[in-house]
């Protein structure tokens, strides 16, 4: 039952009779001031027929009562004055020495019960409303904690609320599974026993809150270990600081993850072996070559260290004839253009602030090509990174992503403002001494997307350099797409933002460049 229900229902029948009037001279008052002013006529009338029997003064106090819900006060002070003055004119009464007092007397009590009553009304009025509004906000404040249960309830993320002592106070069904404990026994234990890591929150540092997120080691109620990602914040109490935790299992994803990484630093690392071995190769073949002809001198082959050397090229040519296989043709799922340029975007966009550049994104929705996602994302972060050194001394410090379709082909173009490319012949020869670094960027990008059978091509321009990635198109299909990293795979609009989201991500979850270096002879 409602606050006003039980006010109303234990009310005596003289408040009742006001909350009455209350509500009918709110919703109606001029109807209440022509009732008021037909009763005021009507007891007049019969008073003054009823002159030499009888008063019927009292009866002036029903239109003072029923018009104070809808009269001001000085309104009411009026009514009260003139209808004391009518008592005393049309009652029984004669002109002598307390006429004065009389008219006095009653205008006072009609006046301080008009009042009265009023003020009764207008505060009955004023708690029906704040029982209104209270039980508005009781209502809210369930269905607030109703979808909120649910949301924790429902929440595949394990949810935690602690004291400053790591005791578990609340925990949601996600959480009894993750840990491995039924959720009515997590009450009486310490997170840290499932978390040791959050030992090192300072929960007793006074009034110093903060949020913040951190990956741990964690151990099941079975002992088992599991790595965990915790998003935790402080708040305070009257009990003093509380933790929420939001934990989630992130070994699947350390595993897929550290398996990718692995697989790209081979694909890498056989390219850059086989860069070194081409190159020894040819340094065996000439002092092979020269060692031939050291023979031919008369003496020399008897001397030991003619020997000696003829057996270090042997060991250089044996080395050299090691053929390492070479990136095999690699199949993949079908990846959407769009999404890696997204994360792309999301992980230089700090860069490109800092650099004062701008990358103009152009790329439609809906673009397949068969090639690896990580991959492709690393070949696409070595080309920024040339493109990036390239502007970095220009007037307009520009880069520009776009994509076509050709029939069974996609085209990425990677475009800069820059100076442009001084050698082109020799932009994907390793070791090239015009190259700052190592020289082998261009060389292992180029490895990598020929290994998903596309190319990789530097095409001239009028100014800047372009880069352009020919790739096998993929067809759409419910089971091939690969959507990882950035989920939004809609249209990329020109010169679009994602500050926020390059803050928030962590930095060892970032895809790195391509570790074999990159060519700062291209522009692009």
């Amino acid at each position: 039952m409602s606050e006003t229900h039980a006010v109303s229902g234990g009310a005596p029948k003289p408040l009742l009779f006001l909350r009455r009037i209350a509500s009918f001279s709110d919703e109606r008052r001029l109807p209440v001031v022509v009732v008021a002013a037909s009763l005021v006529s009507l007891i007049a009338f019969a008073d003054y027929e009823v002159k030499p029997n009888v008063s019927l003064g009292y009866l002036y106090m029903l239109p003072v009562l029923v018009s104070a819900g809808a009269l001001r006060r000085w309104q009411l002070v009026l009514l009260a004055a003139v209808c004391a003055v009518l008592r005393e004119r049309l009652g029984p009464f004669d002109d002598d020495d307390f006429f004065w007092t009389r008219e006095v007397l009653v205008f006072v009590a009609f006046a301080c019960s008009g009042l009265l009553t009023k003020e009764l009304i207008e505060r009955r009025r004023r708690s029906d409303e704040y029982s209104a509004r209270l039980e508005a906000e009781i209502k809210l404040r369930r269905d607030a904690e109703e979808q909120l249960r649910i949301l924790v309830e429902s929440n595949p993320a394990a949810i935690f609320t602690v004291d400053s002592k790591l005791n578990i106070l609340l925990a949601n069904g996600a959480a009894g599974r993750l840990l491995g404990c039924p959720v009515d026994e997590l009450a009486k234990r310490n997170l840290a026993e499932f978390l040791p890591d959050l030992r090192r929150v300072p929960l007793d540092s006074g009034k110093r809150f903060f949020r913040t997120n951190m990956e741990c080691t964690g151990r099941r109620a079975d002992g088992s270990l599991w790595a965990a990602d915790v998003w935790f914040s402080t708040y305070g109490t009257a009990g003093g600081q509380r933790l929420a935790a939001i934990v989630l299992d992130l070994t699947e994803e350390r595993r897929e993850r550290e398996g990718v990484g692995l697989d790209s630093l081979l694909a890498t690392s056989r390219v850059l072996v086989g860069a070194v071995l081409h190159e020894v190769r040819n340094l065996s073949a000439a002092a092979s070559v020269a060692h031939s002809n050291l023979g031919r001198s008369p003496g020399v082959s008897d001397s030991e260290d003619f020997r000696v050397l003829g057996a270090l090229v042997e060991g250089l040519e044996r080395t050299a004839s090691a053929e390492l296989a070479e990136l095999s043709h690699r199949e993949s799922a079908a990846t959407d253009i769009a999404a890696v340029v997204n994360e792309l975007h999301l992980i230089v966009e700090p860069a490109l602030e800092e650099a004062d550049a701008t990358l103009d994104v152009r790329i439609p929705a809906g673009v397949l090509a068969r090639i690896d996602h990580h991959s492709l994302l690393q070949v696409l972060l070595n080309l920024w990174r040339n493109s990036l050194r390239a502007v970095e001394t220009s007037l307009r410090r520009e880069i520009r992503v776009d994509c076509t379709t050709e029939d069974d082909t996609v085209l990425v173009r990677f475009q800069d403002t820059g100076a442009g490319v001084r050698e082109p012949d020799q932009l994907f020869q390793p070791f090239r001494s015009a190259s700052q670094a190592t020289g082998l960027g261009l060389y292992v990008s180029r490895a990598i997307v020929r290994s998903f059978g596309g190319e990789l091509f530097h095409q001239p321009t009028s100014s800047g350099a372009l880069f352009v990635i020919r790739l096998r198109r993929a067809q759409p299909s419910r089971n091939n797409v690969a959507t990882r990293g950035v989920a939004n795979h809609e249209p990329i609009e020109p010169n679009a933002t994602a500050q926020d989201a390059a803050d928030q991500r962590a930095d060892h979850r970032r895809p790195q460049p391509v570790s074999a270096g990159t060519d700062s002879s291209a522009g692009g």
